[in-house]
């Protein structure tokens, strides 16, 4: 299916990415247990205004630190956003 959506001619559309060395903490917490990846790498931001060039736009970049009052909280809030997906390098267990 394939969807369409226009903005009105002062419209906004706004979103939210991850930029390469998001989530930093979390992939040094899981090299102590295993040398597996278990984070997805992410485009810089210069990357993501390449990407964008194209179109009329303006991008700010803003870093957000959250603290977690333990591990799980951590996992539950990423799987909470729909972000447990690893595109690729996880190793299949047998």
């Amino acid at each position: 299916m394939n969807d369409i959506v226009l903005l009105k001619r002062v419209g906004s559309l706004l979103f939210l990415l991850l930029v390469d060395g998001s989530l930093q903490e979390l992939q040094q917490c899981w090299q102590k247990v295993d040398n597996n990846r278990h984070i997805n790498s992410f485009m810089t931001f210069e990357q993501i205004k390449q990407a964008c060039r194209d179109w009329p736009h303006s991008l700010k970049q803003r870093c957000w630190h959250l603290i977690y009052p333990t591990f799980a909280c951590l996992l539950q809030s990423i799987k909470g956003i729909g972000a447990t997906y690893l595109t690729d390098g996880r190793h299949s267990r047998v």
